[in-house]
């Protein structure tokens, strides 16, 4: 977590070094996500519903006059998972699964068709901050599962995830609206022999503090 805070800083101290002769702005940003995972199991597939969450963070952008050469970081609070509707576990019918992530976004390449809208295209780091599994038993009754996260099969999930990521803005004057989608690349189980990578869609909205 220290090393993917330090690589942020030092990101933003790039990017604020050259602003000063190119297009340059920062925005705050929020919005909802709709994460879910590719679950396997000895390569078999077992199906994962969408768990909605929430995400927000800052959007910083570094362009030259060439429109599909950029720079732009994102950093995040993102909430991804997925729910298992038929769990593993005694007496369960639905595990809810939340996993806390702090994510750094990389982009360096962008379409502009036309002047309101643009995608960029690059990759994602997330790191785990906390996860819980939220489980509802056949009673009605529900329990919560802290998630322990590392690579020795005693965990549940690897703490870092990487993958790649496509996100479009329309730009009306400050505001950005946003779609994203995320696709990991990792398996993010620690478990033999199974087999989780992300798929995270997220819709938000940004505010431009400097353009």
């Amino acid at each position: 977590m220290k090393k993917i805070i330090l690589v942020s800083v030092v990101l933003l101290i790039t990017v604020f070094a050259g602003a000063q002769d190119k297009m340059f702005s920062v925005s705050l940003t929020g919005g909802i996500s709709l994460p879910k995972y590719i679950y396997k199991y000895n390569k078999v597939s077992s199906p994962r519903n969408i768990y909605q969450g929430y995400t927000g963070g800052v959007f910083i952008e570094w362009n030259k006059d060439v429109s599909f050469i950029s720079i732009a970081l994102g950093l995040n609070y993102l909430q991804a998972g997925a729910i298992n509707k038929t769990p593993a576990i005694a007496n369960a019918v639905e595990s809810k699964n939340r996993i806390n992530h702090f994510q750094v976004e990389a982009y360096f390449l962008k379409f502009q068709p036309v002047k309101v809208f643009e995608i960029r295209g690059g990759f994602y780091f997330n790191t785990a901050m906390s996860g819980q599994a939220t489980i509802t038993k056949t009673d009605g009754t529900i329990t919560k599962t802290d998630f322990k996260f590392g690579i020795t099969e005693d965990n549940d999930f690897h703490k870092g995830d990487l993958g790649l990521t496509v996100k479009s803005f329309i730009n009306i004057s400050r505001l950005k609206l946003s779609a994203a989608y995320q696709m990991g690349i990792d398996n993010i189980s620690a478990k033999v022999p199974e087999e989780i990578k992300n798929r995270i869609f997220t819709i938000g909205i940004g505010y431009s503090l400097i353009k």
